[in-house]
């Protein structure tokens, strides 16, 4: 669901409801691997003034149970804030962009045996010759 508002803010989100229901032979690995619940909330505005602009979007998934031939073991469950501010140097022709992933997060892995996720911080310059 996107959802567009006043003087430039969108809002958007998306919910993922995932089971696996049935009766299975014993000692059988379903290999579902998937969270029950998964939920995406953002706000952005590219144009908040006339040279700045941002992104904001939060994740959360749920607990599982992660089973395959060679481990099984409880993922446990984990909420993400990305964020990014960009800043328009009209004279320069260039945007700063300034942002994070799993901001003030602790490490987290989406499977057994993946290896951990942590933050990334980043800052980075584009040029554009056509920026108006």
């Amino acid at each position: 669901l996107t959802y567009t508002l006043p003087n430039n803010f969108v809002v958007t989100s998306n919910y993922t409801y995932t089971t696996f229901s049935g009766k299975q032979p014993e000692g059988f690995i379903t290999a579902f691997n998937t969270p029950k619940n998964r939920i995406n909330l953002g706000v952005s505005n590219n144009k908040l003034t006339k040279n700045l602009g941002f992104n904001i979007n939060v994740s959360y998934q749920d607990d599982f149970v992660w089973e395959s031939l060679y481990g099984t073991a409880t993922m446990p469950t984990y909420t993400l804030l990305n964020a990014q501010l960009n800043c328009k140097l009209q004279a320069l022709k260039t945007i700063v962009k300034i942002g994070g992933t799993n901001i003030g997060g602790s490490d987290y892995r989406t499977s057994f045996g993946s290896p951990f996720i942590g933050q990334t911080y980043y800052i980075s310059l584009l040029f554009n010759e056509m920026l108006k």
